[in-house]
């Protein structure tokens, strides 16, 4: 049984290290994939979140304008709107989220610290079209019944409000990217996730399919 640990060679597979002699990998390349938002109208100034931030921290000078928008209200999207607070020409950080402020996924000091930075937030709206004009509509939501998790679920209304930005950052969460691990030589279901033996939960290789 052997393990190995690294920052991957993008020529990597599994049969390449089970030819070294490894009988066991550990593929732990974590969910580094934006989610993406689907937003009507035509403005391109829109930044996936893990995007902006590998741009920000490699210190690029970044087009975003005087006005930013950030939907999602967890911890990636705390940092966002930190960051973006801390490029030349912005102005104003808002972060825009469909629940409620007691809602928010992010760490209470996460939210703090963005507070203490200047970030606005808005509650109950979430963002539906970013026209080229720079305003972005947001349809007004309201609290609906409790989810698994007890929150209430955002229910839409007939309301619509406009936000004048330049740029939008999307920060609503990560999932991994599977076709990475395909390219390692990981099996994947049809619906594109790693295919498991439901017993030991091991994926399972290309030869026993």
């Amino acid at each position: 049984v052997g393990c190995v640990w690294c920052l991957c060679d993008r020529a990597l597979t599994i049969d390449g290290l089970q030819q070294q002699g490894f009988t066991y990998v550990c593929v732990g390349t974590g969910a580094y994939r934006s989610r993406e938002v689907a937003l009507a109208g035509e403005n391109p100034a829109i930044w996936p979140s893990f995007q902006f931030l590998r741009r920000f921290n490699q210190g690029e000078t970044l087009p975003l304008g005087r006005a930013v928008g950030v939907i999602g209200a967890g911890n990636t999207a705390m940092d966002c709107a930190r960051a973006a607070l801390r490029v030349p020409g912005v102005e104003q950080v808002t972060i825009l989220y469909r629940r409620g402020e007691r809602d928010m996924p992010a760490w209470r000091e996460e939210v703090a610290e963005a507070r203490h930075a200047g970030v606005e937030f808005r509650f109950w709206v979430n963002p539906e079209r970013f026209d080229t004009d720079g305003t972005l509509t947001l349809r007004v939501m309201k609290p609906g019944e409790p989810d698994a998790q007890g929150r209430a679920r955002p229910v839409t209304t007939e309301e619509t409000t406009l936000l004048a930005l330049d740029a939008v950052i999307t920060a609503v969460g990560e999932e991994p990217d599977y076709a990475a691990l395909a390219q390692m030589g990981i099996p994947l279901t049809g619906k594109g996730a790693p295919a498991v033996d439901l017993t030991t939960q091991e994926t399972r290789s290309k030869h026993t399919q």
